[in-house]
């Protein structure tokens, strides 16, 4: 995880780029998921001294 994991994860953090490439490969190129419904979710990764840290590198889909 150095360069290349931040840079996705930067490019990731718009939901309009999010949406994009989540259609693009899961749903092959169907616009499925609307940008403007996702909402940043936390996710929880454990580092390697046993401590625990929070990134946002997911999405949550908003139903409303």
């Amino acid at each position: 995880m150095g360069k290349k994991d931040l840079s996705l994860k930067t490019y990731l953090a718009d939901p309009a780029r999010y949406a994009d490439v989540y259609n693009g490969s899961v749903f092959r190129g169907m616009q499925v998921l609307d940008a403007s419904q996702l909402e940043e979710a936390a996710t929880v990764a454990a580092k390697a001294d046993g401590g625990v840290s929070l990134e946002t590198t997911c999405k949550l889909y908003k139903n409303s």
